[in-house]
C-alpha cells in the first residue's frame, strides 16, 4: 500500500520576482483565494535564500514558493542550484511553482 504523503495547510506564500508589479499582481490574486494567507514578497533570489534560511519553524515556513525563471543577477535555476544545498527536510515539505513571463519557448 502506498503512502499518501499529506500537505500542511497554507499559511505562508513566498514570490520571488525582480517585478514589483508582478509581486503585486500574484499578492492581489492569492489574497482573493484566502485573506489570511501570510504572503511575502523578495526582489532577488539572493533575497529568498537569505530569508529561507532563517526558519526552523515549520509552522511558519513559506509553502509554495512561486519563483520567477529570468530575473537580473541571479535566475530561478541559479536559486534551485543553491536550494539544492538545503536539507531535504526542508526542500521535501516546499513547493517551489517556476513562473515566467517571457515569450521564448525554451522557459
Amino acid at each position: 500500500m502506498e503512502m499518501i504523503k499529506k500537505r500542511r495547510k497554507i499559511k505562508r506564500v513566498l514570490l520571488v520576482d525582480d517585478d514589483p508589479n508582478d509581486n503585486f499582481f500574484h499578492e492581489r490574486e492569492i489574497k482573493k483565494l484566502s485573506p489570511e494567507y501570510v504572503v511575502v514578497a523578495k526582489l532577488t533570489a539572493r533575497e529568498a535564500l537569505d530569508y529561507l534560511k532563517t526558519f526552523d519553524n515549520t509552522e511558519e515556513e513559506p509553502d509554495p514558493i512561486f519563483l520567477d525563471i529570468n530575473m537580473r543577477e541571479m535566475s530561478g535555476w541559479d536559486f534551485l542550484n543553491e536550494y539544492a544545498d538545503f536539507d531535504i527536510k526542508i526542500r521535501d515539505r516546499v513547493m517551489i511553482i517556476m513562473l515566467t513571463t517571457s515569450e521564448n519557448p525554451v522557459y
